[in-house]
């Protein structure tokens, strides 16, 4: 089985709370169509904090003292929800697939499941600006006609599919445990999924998938604050985040 995983946690801003609406219910809408197609796949929604927003979601009560996105996600990787699961898609809470993307997903899938567990998928991202997100949402959900005239004007994101275990991927849930998991040294925002993705292709072939991916919904950029967010690589990023400098 494959179980696609969306991670959401309250920032305190309506428009990540809105994609995560929008992302979840698209993501279902996709699964429920891929497992009519004969595809052994799910979907869940792991939600963190005090504070809860969905009904449906597998909650995990934690204080948000820092970003700690590694943290979260080994939480997701080892749940029991994941016990008879085989593969895993991690995929950030403002993405989405349309229709049209779903025999991709669909033979993605199938490659793994064929792969006797010898690879991970890496994606691109599909970026929508802030205007063109205001332009394709109606009532927390996407205009399909609009989203599709407005396409030839969206931008490729290329940094997830070149190198990094973040964005969206899909990855053998064995793997991703022996190795470890994510580096809870990592407390504020970014280079978690860099570490990530070095130390899972020690157990298994990357292939990244370029041109290929999720729609990405613009959200505000994450503000400076030494719990959530500091340049990365920085003296004060090092001091926080329990890590060795790269050499």
């Amino acid at each position: 089985m494959t179980n696609i995983i969306i991670l959401y946690w309250d920032t305190g801003c309506p428009i990540r709370n809105e994609n995560t609406k929008i992302s979840w219910k698209l993501t279902k809408r996709m699964v429920e169509s891929l497992k009519e197609r004969g595809l052994n796949i799910t979907c869940s929604l792991f939600e963190f904090g005090q504070k809860f927003y969905f009904d449906d979601s597998v909650k995990i009560e934690m204080t948000l003292d820092y970003y700690e996105r590694s943290k979260k996600i080994n939480i997701a990787l080892n749940h029991e929800i994941n016990k008879e699961v085989r593969f895993v898609g991690i995929m950030d809470s403002d993405l989405f697939f349309i229709e049209e993307q779903y025999d991709e997903v669909f033979n993605d899938v199938r490659e793994l499941e064929n792969s006797s567990d010898t690879m991970f998928f890496t994606y691109n991202l599909l970026d929508l600006n802030e205007e063109q997100r205001r332009e394709v949402i109606v009532n927390e959900d996407i205009d399909l006609e609009k989203l599709k005239d407005l396409k030839s004007k969206f931008e490729w994101r290329h940094s997830w599919g070149s190198g990094t275990l973040g964005g969206y991927f899909l990855a053998p849930l064995q793997h991703l445990k022996t190795m470890g998991g994510y580096d809870e040294k990592y407390l504020t925002w970014g280079a978690e999924d860099d570490d990530a993705i070095t130390r899972l292709k020690n157990y298994c072939g990357w292939n990244p998938k370029m041109w290929k991916g999720p729609y990405h919904l613009f959200h505000p950029r994450n503000t400076k604050d030494e719990k959530y967010y500091i340049q990365v690589y920085t003296d004060e990023y090092f001091k926080i985040n329990k890590i060795e400098r790269p050499r």
